[in-house]
């Protein structure tokens, strides 16, 4: 069966000679092509109304047909030119396999009936596609080059959900367009698109007339997320984005759920962790790496400056706090609270502790070490001194995350002693 593999996009340029590449079986150099509009029936069209598109030739023969590379002996590619396209638009692309249908005469492709197979899509733009970058909660000024530009286009940012640029008319200038916008609401860093419409054939209402993609926009800045630490232990933390480097800064600031990062310099989180303006110790474009030193129990905000890599565009400056706007999220320090907690049990008997903390699990264990022990580097007590081990997971039931209980079956031996948490998963 010889017919073209259909589903196909093709791309041409406004006031460029357009050529179409169609694959397919069995393909012969006397098949045709007609362009028909973009919501016909291609067994249905009318050559003569087909006839009417903005091409230089809407009806054309094969010009050359060769066996495609690296498939098989049926495969083959067809080329056709439809000359100069004089207006953007989409349209259909029927295919005739030279075919002469139950019509009166003996000729093939001379029909709308004969060209019953649709080879797929064609898109001709109008515009230049380029590159931004953009910086999350800073004006943004995106630029469209292209031709036949006009008052009437309109563009949008396709996040895959709702957009965040209005569908405003630009202010032009013969051939440029330019339209501002701000990404404040944007709660991550995306790579996107924007689509061009020319609105003197268009009401630019519906969102398949934005097909055109115009501009590849990446918006700078870090991901929103939760990192997490472990209390009493250096904490080093990676925040993932997008055109980040080593002249980023983030500090580290007290949790507010409504406007984390405010632009102020925030006090340290605790005496032993880093504070003011933090450099990243390593950075590539996706991520970038700082070291926050020893930092209490609790949630604290991420706020982040991505000034901009050497090749960016709409740089600025990360010398102050003021500059610190972009959330990157949160890091979350889990561990018990600081304070002595002070538990009684009686030898020869079952002995609970219930510990307070801060986002504890049950998979945090207990170590029971000698009262002069120093926790991270002292053993365990002699072994039977509890039972039924000296190190002890949380017990199953035990759910709240401000506190765990620990259930040793026996007390076996009277004293003083020490207890140390762990809330690594490798405990």
């Amino acid at each position: 069966i010889r017919s073209a593999l259909g589903g196909e996009t093709y791309r041409c340029d406004l006031n460029q000679t357009c050529e179409l590449q169609i694959s397919g079986k069995y393909l012969l150099d006397t098949d045709f092509v007609s362009v028909a509009k973009v919501d016909d029936v291609c067994s249905r069209t009318s050559l003569l109304d087909n006839l009417t598109f903005p091409f230089n030739t809407s009806i054309a023969q094969a010009l050359a047909v060769e066996m495609e590379a690296n498939k098989t002996l049926e495969d083959f590619v067809a080329t056709f030119s439809l000359g100069s396209v004089m207006l953007d638009g989409r349209y259909k692309i029927c295919y005739c396999a030279s075919y002469d249908g139950v019509d009166l005469d003996d000729y093939i492709c001379n029909g709308g009936s004969e060209y019953t197979q649709e080879a797929g899509l064609l898109e001709v733009y109008r515009v230049n596609q380029t590159a931004y970058e953009c910086v999350i909660g800073y004006p943004c000024d995106v630029t469209v080059y292209g031709v036949w530009l006009q008052l009437t286009d309109r563009v949008v940012v396709d996040l895959g959900g709702p957009d965040i640029l209005s569908l405003v008319a630009p202010y032009t200038v013969e051939n440029v367009s330019t339209n501002e916008f701000s990404p404040e609401e944007v709660s991550g860093t995306y790579i996107v698109n924007l689509t061009y419409r020319l609105g003197n054939f268009s009401t630019c209402n519906n969102e398949i007339e934005f097909y055109q993609d115009a501009v590849a926009l990446t918006v700078r800045g870090p991901d929103h997320e939760l990192l997490k630490c472990i209390k009493g232990l250096n904490c080093s933390i990676q925040v993932d984005g997008f055109q980040l480097s080593m002249d980023d800064k983030l500090q580290v600031c007290p949790y507010n759920a409504t406007h984390p990062c405010s632009g102020t310099l925030c006090d340290a989180p605790g005496p032993d962790a880093e504070s003011g303006l933090l450099s990243p110790f390593n950075a590539s474009a996706s991520v970038s790496s700082f070291f926050l030193g020893v930092v209490p129990v609790g949630t604290y905000s991420l706020c982040y400056c991505a000034p901009g890599r050497e090749e960016s565009t709409n740089k600025i400056s990360c010398d102050d706090a003021g500059a610190l706007t972009m959330p990157a999220g949160s890091v979350e320090v889990r561990g018990v609270y600081d304070g002595l907690q002070i538990f009684s049990c009686i030898a020869g008997s079952a002995c609970s502790l219930s510990i307070f903390g801060y986002k504890l699990a049950t998979s945090d264990h207990v170590m029971i070490t000698p009262l002069e022990g120093v926790c991270g580097s002292s053993p365990a007590a002699e072994d039977g001194t509890f039972m039924p081990s000296n190190t002890l997971q949380a017990d199953a039931e035990s759910v709240a995350p401000e506190s765990q209980t620990f259930t040793f079956t026996n007390a076996t031996e009277a004293g003083r002693f020490r207890i140390c948490y762990c809330v690594s998963e490798s405990c």
